[in-house]
């Protein structure tokens, strides 16, 4: 069956025809004994074995790691990336899906050195077809299922992929990336440093990134039990976001000559941003994820 998968900062996102499954947390750490047996049995199920050493994955590691996703640069090239691609293709086998075929994305920036080493990590963990592509192309191949005139000879677009670490902004005419004309700037977790910044005294201690992300989706922010009042702040690190990408994209625009026809919107921080310009919404955090599965049907 054709798979795509897309390993992101937050979560694992597998489409194949079957539809959607469940978002896997992007977090591995090395297996840890448990003594409860039922929760042995269901670790184990988020257990893969890389070079001969037990690595948990996804929930299991988030529940007993403490672990938070790796907000770095360079996650293709860890062995934690490595250990996520094979937990994806367990989670795979686990829910009937026999695999033959998979496309897997990396960031606009990553040459492609780094494409040939995430291809050959799949090739490792069994997958022989294998694809590796910029994740920004999954976006615009989602999004053209509904509009089809974004991939149609003599189209122009932009395509902005929010996503947890970095947001990834590429041209694309006829539907075809253009050489050079993409960019990489920060992503949510622009927004949350600057979240984190000013609520210095304002709170005791410092707030984990996963509840400062989770403030600048809801408008709201628990910490310690208690509501922290700071929707001026939410607002801000926001629109500091928000600048960082706009002002980018303009740049890309500029350089050609304004000859963009639409811009599409997605990635798992898309609902962040606000931008000056009528968008086009690759609905959900699986959208990527659904474009690579439609190229990989191809394959």
């Amino acid at each position: 069956m054709s798979v795509g998968i897309d390993i992101g900062r937050s979560g694992v996102k597998i489409v194949s025809k079957g539809g959607t499954l469940p978002i896997i947390p992007a977090i591995a750490c090395p297996a840890v004994s448990i003594d409860d047996r039922e929760e042995a049995l269901r670790v184990s199920r988020e257990t893969v074995v890389v070079d001969g050493s037990p690595w948990m994955y996804g929930s299991a590691a988030a529940i007993h790691s403490g672990s938070e996703p790796g907000i770095y640069a360079g996650f293709e090239q860890t062995v934690e990336y490595e250990v996520l691609i094979a937990g994806a293709l367990k989670t795979c086998i686990q829910n009937g899906i026999a695999i033959n075929k998979v496309v897997a994305g990396v960031p606009s920036e990553a040459g492609q050195d780094v494409k040939d080493l995430v291809a050959g990590l799949f090739r490792k963990h069994g997958v022989e077809s294998i694809r590796v592509i910029a994740q920004p192309a999954g976006a615009l191949i989602a999004a053209a299922q509904v509009h089809p005139e974004l991939v149609a000879e003599g189209s122009s677009t932009a395509i902005v992929d929010v996503g947890r670490y970095s947001t990834d902004i590429a041209l694309s005419q006829n539907g075809r990336p253009v050489l050079g004309a993409y960019a990489s700037v920060p992503g949510v977790r622009l927004a949350v440093d600057v979240l984190a910044s000013s609520l210095r005294g304002k709170i005791t201690g410092t707030a984990s990134f996963e509840v400062l992300e989770t403030a600048l989706r809801t408008g709201k922010l628990v910490y310690a039990m208690k509501e922290i009042h700071c929707t001026a702040e939410i607002a801000a690190a926001k629109e500091r976001l928000s600048a960082d990408i706009k002002r980018t994209l303009q740049t890309l625009i500029t350089r050609q000559r304004g000859n963009i026809q639409a811009v599409v919107l997605a990635g798992g921080g898309a609902e962040l941003i606000t931008l000056d310009v009528p968008v086009i919404v690759a609905a959900g955090r699986h959208a990527v994820a659904r474009g690579f599965a439609l190229l990989a049907e191809g394959l």
